[in-house]
């Protein structure tokens, strides 16, 4: 199945498909959660679900974060990344162009 028709089915409240995408932003958190953990950062989010991501799933999310942490997160926040599914590639390129940027 596409993501595209995926979100259709979870956009239109089909259970089976609302209760898939609530398990994955469920897992999702504990991720998120793990990281806060070591990092204590707010999250970019990227990747190729971010076309399909409105508000209210980000809302959800962050709830779902807040009640796994131990502690209470005042300044949480999540946010979209702007380069979308290249989000990775630009990320280790940067590594290696960071050096030859100083030089400049």
């Amino acid at each position: 199945m596409s993501l595209e028709a995926f979100f259709e089915k979870v956009r239109s409240r089909d259970p089976l498909f609302t209760e898939i995408w609530h398990t994955y932003l469920s897992h999702l958190s504990l991720a998120i959660n793990n990281s806060l953990s070591i990092l204590d950062t707010s999250i970019i989010w990227g990747g190729v679900l971010i076309p399909f991501m409105n508000n209210e799933d980000v809302s959800l999310l962050k709830n779902f974060v807040q009640q796994r942490h131990a502690f209470p997160l005042e300044n949480f926040k999540i946010s979209f990344g702007q380069c979308r599914d290249n989000a990775t590639r630009i990320g280790s390129a940067l590594y290696y162009i960071e050096p030859f940027l100083r030089q400049i």
